[in-house]
């Protein structure tokens, strides 16, 4: 979902003193202010509004609130309208986003089937973070940029965090091997554990998946 305000600004003339409003909004608690939905919807029908529905028209009633705007020193009279959407058409975002980062994150176990002090074991891992991270530089330019995270976003980082533990997993098992310890049964107590998070992180995003069907 998105948070989405529209201001709208009384451009009046101001005659009167700074800092003083020549005219100002009123709202009439009697009458609602609605999104025109066939407008907001078309032609691609990619958000769906939500909230509170008109009984006569249909429309998403809005929440709107008065103010004052100021420019210069000067007020001019300001209304603000706000609404909730939703996206409606998601598969592409999880086709090209939320696929290939669990993806990514559970080919990073496949590392632990090198031997425990090979250069290739932690080397991999090294080169699923570079990879990892090119692909989110060059997806962020596709998705909208907001100031909090989403589902979505919550999803990338928690692979992408399981992944870089894999890496220095690695990196410890490495420098343990080269010192003589024998880490073969930690090795595989380590791999459990991963993959247990790995699959608890995909089961999330699944329920996340269904809850927002399910509860819109």
């Amino acid at each position: 979902t998105q948070d989405i305000k529209i201001r709208m600004i009384y451009l009046c003339t101001t005659l009167c003193p700074k800092n003083e409003l020549r005219a100002a909004f009123e709202l009439d608690a009697d009458y609602h202010s609605k999104l025109n939905m066939a407008g907001f919807m078309n032609p691609k029908q990619s958000w769906k509004p939500l909230g509170e529905l008109d009984s006569d028209s249909g429309n998403v009633k809005l929440d709107c609130q008065v103010g004052a705007y100021n420019a210069s020193g000067r007020l001019f009279p300001e209304l603000t309208a706000a609404f909730c959407v939703r996206r409606c058409q998601t598969s592409h975002y999880n086709l090209n986003v939320a696929v290939p980062a669990g993806l990514i994150a559970g080919l990073s176990l496949m590392t632990f089937c090198f031997p425990h002090g090979s250069e290739v074991r932690l080397t991999t891992s090294l080169l699923l973070i570079i990879a990892s991270a090119a692909y989110l530089q060059v997806v962020s330019a596709k998705v909208p940029h907001i100031n909090y995270m989403t589902k979505l976003d919550q999803y990338v980082f928690s692979n992408f965090a399981m992944l870089s533990v894999v890496t220095l997993v690695n990196g410890v098992m490495y420098i343990c091997v080269d010192k003589g310890i024998n880490v073969n049964i930690v090795n595989w107590v380590l791999l459990g554990v991963l993959a247990f998070g790995w699959v608890c992180i995909q089961l999330w995003w699944i329920v996340s998946l269904i809850v927002a069907k399910t509860t819109h």
